[in-house]
């Protein structure tokens, strides 16, 4: 969800729409909001683009029961995006195991070698399961 400067106006919504494409996203916000939103609003020029998005994995999206444009909350050029998500439709490994969350701590200063590095095999583990696609790990160009 963010300001993706993908307005049916310019080339780069054809850019993120075929991203979404070959990566299986989809871009929820157009798909459930009307048309003619907007999410950004120029009072310089006097107009109004639809900027933000919300971009979803299918599942993502099979879980959403609204996306809204918060037009009353004015704090800058562009309006927030809300999106509700109904949690119990969503695969168990997008969802947090709370018990394992809260009953699963270490204690660094009493922890001894071996377990510091079985727990560091274990996060190494853990990490490698989350999909990062490559145009987000190899940019180069910081503009």
């Amino acid at each position: 969800m963010g300001d993706l400067t993908a307005c049916p106006n310019n080339n780069f919504v054809e850019l993120l729409s075929q991203f979404c494409l070959e990566h299986e996203l989809k871009i929820s916000d157009k798909i459930i909001l009307p048309v003619d939103s907007f999410t950004y609003v120029s009072d310089a020029h006097g107009t109004c683009s639809w900027l933000d998005h919300v971009v979803s994995s299918k599942s993502a999206h099979d879980a959403i029961q609204n996306i809204e444009i918060v037009h009353q909350f004015i704090f800058s050029d562009h309006r927030p995006v809300a999106a509700t998500i109904k949690t119990a439709v969503l695969p168990q490994n997008l969802l947090c195991d709370k018990k394992t969350q809260h009953e699963k701590h270490m204690n660094w200063n009493k922890a001894t070698q071996q377990q510091k590095l079985k727990n560091q095999q274990a996060i190494k583990i853990w990490l490698s399961t989350i999909l990062l696609f490559e145009e987000l790990t190899s940019c180069d160009n910081p503009k």
